[in-house]
């Protein structure tokens, strides 16, 4: 039973490794996917950053020059602003149209058309305009406002320049602001990221170039609140944040994961019940080769192993040991008359009645035929007493009746006893010994037991309780 639990835990055991392997190796592959998934992402998303980064850089340092000039002359007519703006306008389709505020109030914005409205339009009286234009100043570069919602639609954004007096007595004076609006759902378009046919989800965050700090202006908010990959978008000051995000989400259980942990946990399985089987089968053949098939009691050849280690261990430790070399009497008429059937159930009978008078660490085999061996491990000064007395147990065991085939039969044992260190510790001579013992009791009567060199037989004859004993 103890040797079947053996098996059972040791199959659970290589079960339970064969599924964490196939775990772990499906957990590998999967953060390996996911590498995979962010390294795709990744690419994708530096190339629709570098198309948008480049077409609003390039519509922001559209107006540089033209702020420079200004700076430079101190000042641009009307004709003149028209002239270059509209050459500005054109060379960059994004660019919806350029305004000109000295001393912080819009005089001329290019096109007119539809921006009619921004004239006279001076900052300091708007104050969603003014933080921006003040900070402009104060910082003396460009600022980018929004992306803006535009009043009948769209989104734009802002470029903010102040231009500073470049020569002449008024150098370094702050003259007013350069403003270009911008196409922002153009520059998106052009940059790939509305495309509905594309794997992946982008937003920006950052409104007013305040960066990872700022709000989401475009996209869906939760993007980044989830696993997200992004990069920075620089701007003249300050920058935005380009996020993205599979459109179906990332793969966190690949098939390969499922198929991998399926495969193993299987494998694990099956190697599992045929290791079981192996163990069992391998206990099936070494319990057959060291215990008789009829009684299960051990055999000569484990019995050889038994008295073997017991002289070593004598020789290392000291201590002593009492040998029992017990044949039936009376036996062969049972197999005679009854059968060999009923002779068989009798050793089994036996048997089981000779293990119950014994303790547990006594050790007891079939020698053959209706020859048992028994190996007692005893105190030193008196191992051959305690011999005794157990041989006296085990006669009275024997001599009670046997109930076969509704009839009652009765056997008796002469038993010899050698003990070792008191005859000797040889293995083969102290079974001489204990065999010559044997035939000495049978020769005294038989049903009693001989100490090697007694000086008088002990014949503890067991009592006949009723019953018919078989003749001979």
């Amino acid at each position: 039973m103890a040797a079947s639990l053996r098996h059972v835990f040791w199959a659970l055991m290589i079960i339970l490794l064969g599924v964490y392997l196939a775990h772990e190796a499906g957990h590998l592959q999967a953060e390996r996917a996911m590498v995979d998934q962010r390294s795709a992402a990744l690419q994708t998303l530096t190339a629709h950053r570098a198309q948008l980064e480049g077409g609003l850089n390039a519509s922001l340092y559209l107006t540089s020059g033209l702020a420079s000039l200004i700076g430079v002359d101190g000042g641009m007519d009307a004709n003149r602003f028209i002239l270059l703006a509209d050459n500005l306008i054109g060379s960059n389709p994004h660019v919806l149209n350029i305004g000109l505020a000295p001393g912080n109030t819009t005089r001329t914005v290019h096109p007119l058309a539809a921006n009619e409205e921004a004239l006279g339009l001076h900052y300091p009286d708007s104050a969603d305009q003014w933080a921006t234009v003040q900070r402009a100043i104060d910082q003396r570069r460009a600022v980018v406002v929004g992306p803006v919602r535009l009043a009948h639609g769209g989104f734009v954004v802002i470029n903010r320049i102040p231009v500073f007096m470049l020569r002449g007595p008024q150098a370094g004076t702050y003259w007013g602001m350069v403003s270009s609006v911008i196409d922002f759902d153009a520059l998106l378009e052009s940059a790939g990221l509305t495309d509905a046919s594309n794997d992946y989800r982008f937003a920006l965050r950052g409104r007013d170039g305040k960066g990872g700090e700022g709000a989401v202006f475009w996209g869906d908010p939760s993007l980044f609140f989830e696993p997200h990959a992004s990069l920075e978008i620089r701007l003249p000051e300050g920058s935005w944040v380009l996020g993205v995000i599979p459109r179906e989400g990332w793969v966190t259980t690949s098939s390969w994961e499922t198929d991998a942990f399926r495969i193993g946990a299987t494998l694990a399985f099956i190697i599992a019940i045929l290791a079981f089987l192996l163990l069992r089968k391998q206990e099936s053949v070494s319990h057959l080769a060291m215990h008789d098939s009829l009684t299960e009691l051990l055999n000569r050849r484990a019995f050889d192993g038994r008295l073997e280690e017991a002289m070593a261990r004598q020789k290392r430790h000291g201590g002593s040991f009492a040998l029992l070399h017990l044949d039936l009497d009376g036996f062969k008429p049972i197999n005679d008359q009854l059968g060999h059937a009923a002779g068989d159930q009798a050793l089994r009978i036996l048997s089981t009645r000779l293990r119950a008078v014994l303790r547990r660490d006594d050790v007891v085999a079939r020698l053959g035929g209706d020859e048992f061996g028994i190996l007692l491990q005893g105190p030193d000064s008196s191992v051959v007493e305690m011999a005794e007395k157990v041989a006296e147990k085990v006669l009275l065991a024997i001599s009670l009746p046997i109930r076969l085939d509704g009839e009652l039969a009765r056997v008796s044992a002469s038993i010899g006893i050698a003990a070792c260190p008191d005859h000797g510790c040889d293995e083969d001579a102290l079974m001489r010994l204990a065999d010559q013992a044997m035939y000495e009791a049978k020769e005294s009567g038989k049903a009693c037991w001989r100490v090697v060199g007694a000086a008088k037989v002990e014949n503890e004859r067991a009592a006949h309780p009723q019953g018919h004993p078989l003749p001979g």
